[in-house]
């Protein structure tokens, strides 16, 4: 990264705590670079990163485009005893830094992530867009106690800085956007919310031969292998997962179940695996980039997916861009990237004996390949710029402005 002390203004600036100058990047974060991409010539960037220069404007390579940026700081991966949840760090040090970010920022901002929303919101941004990654209040699953404590005030300072955005997209299915109305008590009408569902990079992600990308991983030609992709948390399900595939083994079924990532739970993910008897099936491939996540789907026969709660899932849409089959808890958007009897299943309830036989009937689909691959279509990147454009008037006039084809 360089310094420059004259970035030229650009047309909106994005927030995202996540390191997009790293090579790890979680999925709603993915989803932000993929927006950066889009926009590379056109976007300024706040954020943190591992490397300074930190507290001032300076030049950073985010996937090959150089885009204005300014670090925060290093905001790392939260340990095991650390006192302060991620709001209060990104409260603290956007506040401290908000004098040098105001100028040079552009007018507009956009973000996902609502600690930055809440802790922006009286910066006197001329346009705000702010995408729900998932409607759930995250606070209250939070590492920290302090966390959960404030979940209800940290909810209700979101929904407070609400009211001073101009366009409100969430990554979620109706019924999901419909609890959100009704968790906002009146702050939040149905109409503000606009659902935008997540979109996913169909040039990294999509099918390749299994038998290659098994040799090139140095998984075993002849095994069944279903794969579950994102962290090792409570929330994602690992525990169902790992009681659906022990039920599957025992009724006479053999084969591997790959975590592709890596998180907080692996202990305990491990340690239940002893517990069932399935120890020697199981595998935790640790976090991984997309170029290895992409290889790791198309090694898979199924992935499996058994989250309590989800957004609009991008693992889920990078195995749909693969052309891999589903078997999914009914998160939200799971019905509509998933057709049961087409490109795998949905089950209805959090039971392992039913999503283990949803497991034996989605190895039977013949042509989940061209389902899932035509599912895909149409939330490919390539389609990113146009579809924010159709949702936020602000960004389409500029666009207009310079007479350029968002599609």
């Amino acid at each position: 990264m360089t310094a420059t002390h004259h970035c030229k203004a650009k047309d909106f600036v994005v927030i995202e705590m996540a390191d997009l100058t790293g090579e790890h990047i979680s999925g709603v974060a993915s989803d932000v670079l993929n927006l950066v991409r889009a926009y590379s010539s056109r976007v300024s960037l706040i954020g943190s990163c591992r490397d300074g220069p930190h507290g001032e404007w300076a030049e950073a390579v985010i996937s090959g485009h150089r885009v204005p940026f300014f670090s925060v700081g290093c905001l790392g991966v939260p340990k095991k005893g650390q006192l302060l949840p991620r709001a209060v760090w990104v409260a603290a040090r956007l506040w401290r830094y908000k004098r040098q970010i105001l100028k040079q920022a552009p007018e507009a901002m956009f973000t996902c992530a609502a600690d930055a929303l809440i802790a922006t919101n009286d910066w006197g941004w001329a346009q705000t867009c702010f995408r729900f990654p998932g409607i759930e209040n995250g606070a209250d699953k939070s590492r920290f106690l302090l966390g959960r404590r404030l979940a209800g005030r940290y909810d209700r300072q979101r929904m407070r800085a609400l009211q001073n955005v101009n366009v409100i997209l969430a990554a979620a299915d109706e019924d999901a956007i419909m609890r959100l109305v009704v968790r906002s008590n009146g702050a939040l009408s149905r109409e503000r919310i606009i659902g935008f569902p997540t979109s996913v990079d169909t040039e990294v992600f999509f099918p390749t031969p299994k038998d290659v990308a098994r040799r090139s991983l140095g998984l075993n030609q002849e095994d069944v292998i279903l794969a579950s992709i994102g962290r090792l948390s409570k929330v994602k399900g690992w525990r169902l997962l790992l009681e659906a595939f022990s039920r599957w083994c025992n009724g006479g079924s053999h084969g591997q179940l790959l975590f592709v990532g890596d998180g907080e739970d692996r202990h305990l993910v491990l340690g239940r695996a002893r517990e069932l008897g399935i120890a020697s099936q199981v595998r935790i491939t640790g976090i991984k980039g997309a170029t290895e996540v992409s290889q790791y789907l198309n090694a898979a026969d199924l992935i499996v997916v058994g989250s309590d709660s989800e957004g609009w899932s991008l693992s889920m849409l990078e195995a749909l861009a693969c052309g891999r089959p589903i078997v999914s808890t009914p998160v939200s958007g799971a019905r509509a990237m998933v057709r049961n009897g087409e490109n795998g299943y949905v089950i209805d309830h959090w039971n392992a004996d039913e999503f283990s036989l949803a497991i034996t009937r989605a190895l039977k689909l013949h042509d989940a390949t061209r389902v899932a691959r035509e599912i895909a279509e149409s939330y490919s990147t390539r389609h990113l710029a146009s579809r924010l454009e159709s949702v936020w008037p602000y960004l389409a006039a500029k666009t207009a402005m310079l007479g350029v084809s968002s599609v």
